[in-house]
């Protein structure tokens, strides 16, 4: 603190702070905040030390009013926290079945066993898969009613008295939609986890191949929680895992962009009978049912159905 040569009965502060440290920035935020208390409190003192009535001195009063109802402002918070966590949990519910379906079976030395029963191949890999699908939507069904009930509890020490200010509830038109995309959701994610971990010979192998897919899956849901104006659009639409966290946003705040849906689900359509494919390419191949193949599911795709599809483009 040194006296201002400027102006007369004033004091000059100087501080330092680290604006690459949050600490050092919030202390700086307090400070600033302080001063200028200070300031409008001095202002005012000295206004009406020369006859100046308050409402002369305010001039300009400002009254705000949040127009947001209750259940708007729930489902905000709503629609930012559960396409995340909805994501999540449908990838973890599928994730350990997946993997016990493959490759656990083959650690198990069951695998054989089960593809030698008097049944076709595609019998058995279909149970799996509906098995499989089965455990990972109702493990994002039940989580998403679970995190519904239980947000108030979960908001309450962050909110205060304001958490009784809101409504956390979901439009009843919402569910179905929420479900059925949930569903489809639950089918391509469920059957790439089951190709990429058919793959592996024991199950760690195969918990090494699928958990990068499962936090590529969680960052959309990260990036929207962090830029919540992200817009529907149309491209997004098209864009698998980010339409669904759009879309389930959009449907807990009872906003219905039905082209935009549309391209949704028509995406994961595409997007479940591209894995479908790509499960029935690898059926007739008997080492990699057999678990002689030697590489994972990128070399496989390399070496038997890019390289595949070139030669027959060049012996046309």
């Amino acid at each position: 603190m040194e006296p201002n040569p400027n102006f007369k009965d004033n004091v000059r502060l100087k501080f330092a702070y680290d604006s690459s440290k949050d600490r050092s920035r919030l202390a700086k935020d307090r400070l600033d905040n302080l001063i200028t208390t200070f300031r409008a409190g001095y202002l005012e003192s000295v206004g009406i030390d020369h006859g100046l009535t308050h409402g002369a001195y305010q001039k300009i009063w400002v009254l705000q009013k949040n127009v947001a109802s209750q259940g708007d402002m729930g489902r905000f918070i709503l629609g930012l926290m559960v396409p995340l966590l909805l994501i999540v949990m449908v990838a973890m519910g599928g994730m350990f079945p997946a993997l016990d379906a493959t490759a656990g079976e083959r650690e198990r030395s069951t695998w054989e066993t089960m593809l030698s029963t008097a049944t076709h191949r595609i019998n058995i890999l279909t149970a799996k898969y509906a098995y499989v699908v089965t455990l990972s939507a109702m493990a994002g069904m039940l989580n998403f009613l679970a995190v519904t009930i239980s947000m108030r509890s979960v908001m309450a020490p962050l909110l205060g008295d304001r958490v009784d200010d809101i409504s956390f509830s979901i439009p009843f038109s919402a569910i179905p939609l929420i479900l059925l995309v949930t569903i489809l959701l639950a089918m391509m994610v469920s059957a790439f986890m089951m190709i990429m971990a058919a793959f592996a010979k024991t199950f760690k192998e195969a918990q090494s191949m699928v958990s990068p897919f499962v936090t590529l899956m969680v960052i959309p849901g990260g990036v929207l929680t962090a830029f919540p104006d992200i817009e529907f659009t149309t491209g997004l639409a098209a864009i698998p895992i980010v339409n669904i966290c759009l879309l389930f946003r959009e449907s807990i705040a009872g906003i219905y962009h039905w082209p935009q849906i549309g391209i949704t689900v028509f995406t994961e359509f595409i997007g479940i009978g591209l894995m479908l494919w790509l499960a029935t390419t690898i059926l007739k191949y008997e080492d990699v049912m057999a678990g002689s193949f030697e590489g994972s599911f990128g070399k496989f795709l390399k070496q038997r159905v890019i390289r595949k599809g070139v030669r027959k483009d060049m012996d046309k």
